[in-house]
């Protein structure tokens, strides 16, 4: 049971979802700091999974429904759960609901910054005003003082991971991040960022065996705490990138090629084979369509081809293509 689910557990009894008027609406708050406290101390998951029937769905619209209402605190409660089912502007709503609330509490100010930049980044195509949104919330995590905050300094580490995002994901800004988080210590917010450093790495044609380790570790925590969401991301993860959280990460390719191709270039070439579009690549390597269009980019020059299938004849002819990828690619789009 995660995090994000056992506080929003915790505000649906408080709620009884039938009748959220503005008096019940007003004792949230209590709600919230029983349920972070189970979770501080790595408690509460029987009670969580006792509440775990509620339809979160409906939760979400209740407090939607009355969001200029709630503290600051359940204002980022609401963001966290928008951002959980997929929902950027409902997340974005909720951020900036609860960042135009008088607080001088440092630590909501940078969960409802940190939160809405993951929303931002999380939406698949982020677009200039996504990326626009970000940059203010950033300025807004740069102008608080985290020193003496030990959440603070986590959630403005993890936001800057994410805001990496827009472009090259950082596995370094990740392992900083799930450091932070140790030093809470938050184990769910650990497995988090070992996802997401995981996936970093592999996006940006690290070995494997780095990102199997840091896939590995936050599977294990994610098991410990019972968090099935974020271990299921991991798991999804690990499978199309061929590692095996239980064992060795499958070999990697060949060090080299005659054209200078880098291993995360002969990985794409491959799909470029296949037929993928740069967004077909993009969802099955973890990285933007953008990001993706680059790499294609370099390696149509590398290869000196003017289109994308010139590019797959030519390292198909060079041996630099692995073809057994390619037809286990080519099958899957059969099927």
């Amino acid at each position: 049971m995660d995090r994000q689910r056992l506080r929003v557990a915790a505000h649906a009894a408080h709620l009884q979802i039938d009748d959220p008027a503005a008096p019940e609406i007003e004792g949230l708050s209590r709600s919230t700091h029983a349920a972070d406290a189970l979770v501080e101390a790595d408690q509460g998951i029987q009670r969580a999974l006792e509440l775990s029937m509620v339809d979160q769905v409906v939760v979400l619209e209740r407090l939607l429904d009355h969001l200029q209402a709630v503290p600051v605190q359940e204002a980022e409660v609401v963001a966290e759960l928008a951002l959980a089912r997929g929902r950027p502007d409902d997340a974005r709503a909720a951020v900036l609901a609860g960042l135009a609330r008088e607080t001088e509490d440092a630590r909501y100010r940078a969960q409802l910054a940190a939160t809405g930049v993951a929303a931002e980044a999380a939406r698949p195509e982020p677009d200039d005003a996504a990326l626009a949104h970000a940059r203010d919330l950033m300025a807004r995590l740069d102008g608080i003082d985290t020193k003496q905050l030990i959440l603070a300094v986590a959630e403005t580490a993890t936001a800057r991971a994410e805001f990496a995002r827009f472009g090259t994901p950082d596995p370094a800004l990740w392992r900083e991040a799930a450091s932070a988080w140790e030093a809470r210590p938050a184990p769910y917010q650990v497995a988090y960022c070992r996802w997401r450093e995981g996936e970093a790495l592999l996006a940006t044609g690290a070995p494997r065996a780095a990102a199997a380790a840091a896939l590995r570790t936050g599977a294990q925590i994610a098991r410990d705490l019972g968090a099935q969401g974020v271990l299921r991301e991991i798991e999804l993860l690990a499978a199309r990138a061929r590692i095996d959280l239980a064992g060795a990460a499958a070999p990697e390719p060949a060090a080299s090629d005659p054209h200078g191709l880098t291993p995360r270039e002969r990985e794409i070439l491959a799909y470029l084979a296949a037929g993928r579009t740069n967004r077909e690549i993009g969802e099955a390597l973890f990285i933007s369509p953008r990001t993706a269009g680059v790499h294609v980019s370099r390696i149509l020059a590398k290869l000196g081809a003017s289109t994308r299938g010139e590019a797959a004849a030519a390292g198909r002819l060079a041996g630099v293509i692995d073809e057994a990828e390619l037809a286990r690619l080519v099958r899957r789009s059969a099927g």
